[in-house]
């Protein structure tokens, strides 16, 4: 995508004028935004990047009442692709970038209403509750941002800590 090309010609120009691990961290950008232009994350780093790719495309058509959908499902794969430390660190920084977007939107008629959904059943019947919806809650906790919201899909199945971590919240 041209969006994505832009971001990675950014970091490029960006990793010139920049020292010590600054550089490497703009070069790494820049190739991810490369990579995930074209081909499917390989990792929680490119997978975070191209959903905030996917955010600012939506952002740009809808504006607001936004859902990410069960994002929990589909960074379940990616989780372990890093450690967790990196992993925590990668997932606060995404949602305090979407809970800055909302913030901008504000001035829109946007009342942060973007919703970041947790849990519930996969398709076979079974519950879905994994290390990221976990995460999520634990950022939540720790972060206490208005935006974006989380939602908790709640079945007959869920873990009883999960009621009561949700409640808690």
């Amino acid at each position: 995508s041209c969006l994505a090309h832009r971001y990675a010609d950014l970091a490029v120009t960006m990793a010139k004028n920049a020292t010590g691990e600054r550089v490497d961290e703009l070069l790494r950008i820049a190739s991810v935004c490369r990579h995930v232009s074209a081909m499917p994350p390989r990792n929680l780093y490119e997978a975070l990047q191209l959903f905030w790719f996917a955010h600012l495309v939506t952002t740009v058509e809808n504006h607001s009442l936004l859902s990410f959908g069960r994002f929990d499902q589909d960074m379940e794969r990616f989780w372990e692709t890093c450690p967790p430390d990196e992993a925590e660190d990668l997932l606060h920084c995404v949602l305090i970038k979407l809970n800055d977007q909302a913030d901008i939107r504000q001035g829109e008629g946007h009342y942060g209403s973007d919703n970041l959904m947790l849990s519930g059943l996969k398709p076979d019947g079974h519950d879905a509750t994994n290390a990221v919806t976990w995460a999520c809650l634990d950022a939540l906790d720790r972060l206490r941002l208005p935006n974006p919201m989380f939602n908790v899909r709640l079945h007959q199945y869920s873990p009883a800590d999960l009621l009561r971590r949700a409640c808690d919240l």
